[in-house]
């Protein structure tokens, strides 16, 4: 069966301001702070999309991964 491989990997940065707009941050915000607001969004998914990330930077590939092994 033929398959592929789809990847994609975006790259942005973002200060506290743009992730709490509403300046309920933590007052020294880790990356697990970041992690559970994610969460707390609906997931990476939907942060993509409610943030406007999927404007940033990406990259997105196809390959072929299918294997065959010859004796």
């Amino acid at each position: 069966m033929k398959k592929f491989k789809i990847s994609y990997e975006m790259d942005t940065v973002l200060d506290v301001d743009s992730m709490w707009p509403d300046g309920d941050a933590p007052m020294n915000p880790t990356v697990d702070d970041v992690l559970q607001l994610i969460k707390k969004h609906g997931g990476i998914y939907r942060v993509l999309d409610e943030w406007n990330l999927h404007n940033c930077d990406s990259d997105w590939s196809v390959t072929d991964c299918t294997v065959e092994v010859t004796q």
